[in-house]
Parts: structure tokens; C-alpha cells; sequence
């Protein structure tokens, strides 16, 4: 099976509503089955969303899309 890689460029994103937070944990989970996802570019803000919500044992991020396509190897 063709594994996916997908990198999430978070970098213009200056608001995050929960139906997006909810779309990224379903393309997560399906990522998890098929290839790999990466959020990379969050604001500090945004960032302490994820922190809160404990959805960083969730994800993998990265501080830039350069820095994203390196975890993924």
C-alpha cells in the first residue's frame, strides 16, 4: 500500500474554529492508517490550543513546512 504524507501549513492561519480542529484529527486518524500527517507553522496561540486539548499526543508538528518534510523523511 502507497503510504500518504501530508504536511498542514499553518502559517497564515490566524484563527482556528473547532470544526477545523475536528477536521485535522479525522484527516489524523485516517493518515494514521494511510501515511503521515504534520502540522507545521502554528501561531503560539494556536499552538496552546493543541496543548490544552492534549491533541499533541496526537499530532506531530513542526515549527516550518522545511522542517515538516524533514520528520517525514
Amino acid at each position: 500500500m502507497d503510504r500518504k504524507k501530508l504536511v498542514i501549513d499553518c502559517t497564515k492561519v490566524q484563527f482556528l474554529a473547532s470544526a477545523a480542529i475536528g477536521a485535522f484529527v479525522k484527516l489524523q486518524k485516517s493518515a494514521t492508517i494511510n501515511g503521515t500527517l504534520i502540522i507545521c507553522g502554528l501561531r503560539k496561540e494556536l499552538m496552546q490550543v493543541f496543548e490544552i486539548t492534549k491533541l499533541t499526543k496526537l499530532f506531530k508538528f513542526a515549527a516550518d513546512e522545511k522542517a515538516a518534510w524533514q520528520l517525514i523523511g
